[in-house]
């Protein structure tokens, strides 16, 4: 005869440990989010610090040729 209880039991625990799986993956999840929204900002940043760089090279080399 089947012990429909023991079964029962069996998948109820199956089951709590997914949702540990699920939570644990679901804040790794947010923390690389997080991660990825900060590197993002940080290309940006350093991407118009390169720009204005390069901007202002090529005034010094303008001028320099003006001369």
């Amino acid at each position: 005869m089947v012990d429909h209880d023991k079964n029962l039991e069996t998948v109820i625990e199956a089951r709590k440990v997914l949702v540990n799986e699920l939570r644990e993956l679901q804040s790794a999840t947010e923390q690389k989010r997080e991660m990825f929204i900060k590197y993002s900002g940080i290309i940006e940043y350093l991407s118009s610090i390169k720009q204005a760089e390069e901007s202002k090279e090529e005034q010094v080399e303008s001028l320099t040729k003006e001369e």
